[in-house]
């Protein structure tokens, strides 16, 4: 083999090996961390992560106790959505539950479907935010200019540690990609 061979033959090799390594990258990001850091922030709380359902109910109240709880809402950057809290901010005794609702409208002109990730403040609450039923567990999905109305239904534990007298539930939309379709088939 000449050398001039033996060199194109080495680079090809070297190259479909960087694109392999490349590639590899790629997959262990999407593939391995992603779900990874969901995972950890899930069992730990950390980033104030919350749970699915609950099927916990309590029946006991601390009416002795008032906790403010916040609600905010944002849309991923340049979205084609309206998101907000219909219900801003509400007073909760713990272990009472409360339903709380927020809006979406889709602005654009196409069928959309969005999910929202919620994150709680102070992280350390995450154990004792409990969520019945809300919105965030699904996916939405919206016609062209439709609005729908969202609840969320939610207790806070009482075992809340006592020096918490607040907490900030903020909600974040994303929308879902690949699901943006103008060929969405009705139903006949």
């Amino acid at each position: 083999m000449t050398t001039d061979a033996a060199k194109k033959k080495s680079n090809t090799k070297i190259m479909v090996q960087l694109g392999l390594l490349a590639a590899s990258m790629i997959a262990f990001v999407f593939v391995g961390l992603v779900p990874m850091y969901n995972w950890i922030c899930e069992v730990t709380g950390i980033g104030g992560r919350t749970t699915g359902p609950t099927t916990e109910l309590i029946t006991e109240i601390d009416e002795s106790r008032d906790i403010r709880v916040q609600f905010m809402a944002s849309a991923e950057r340049d979205m084609p959505f309206e998101f907000r809290a219909l219900d801003t901010r509400v007073q909760v005794h713990p272990g009472q539950q409360h339903t709380i609702h927020y809006r979406v409208t889709n602005t654009s002109d196409e069928t959309r479907a969005v999910q929202a990730v919620p994150s709680l403040s102070p992280y350390r609450v995450t154990e004792h935010f409990h969520k019945i039923e809300c919105f965030c567990f699904e996916e939405t999905v919206l016609a062209p200019g439709e609005s729908l109305d969202m609840p969320m239904i939610f207790y806070v534990d009482p075992r809340l540690p006592e020096d918490v007298s607040s907490i900030a539930m903020s909600y974040s939309l994303f929308n879902l990609p690949g699901y943006a379709q103008a060929d969405i088939k009705e139903p006949n």
